[in-house]
């Protein structure tokens, strides 16, 4: 396991993300992180603070992400 923050994150990881939380895929990477950002500020989340689990093996995301 490896954590990334949202700026780490890979485009296919991005996806991976929205689509847990129901969002559209659609778009350049700076648009996909521009959308992850906003959900995790509606969720209460710093997006500067929040990292997410990786694989590391695979590179693809877990189904939980977590904030410390």
């Amino acid at each position: 396991m490896v954590l990334m923050s949202l700026d780490e994150l890979k485009h296919t990881e991005l996806k991976s993300q929205l689509l847990q939380r129901g969002l559209s895929v659609t778009g350049k990477k700076g648009d996909l992180k521009e959308r992850l950002e906003q959900a995790l500020e509606s969720e209460g989340h710093d997006p500067d603070l929040f990292e997410f689990y990786i694989k590391s093996l695979t590179g693809s995301m877990q189904t939980k992400s977590e904030q410390y």
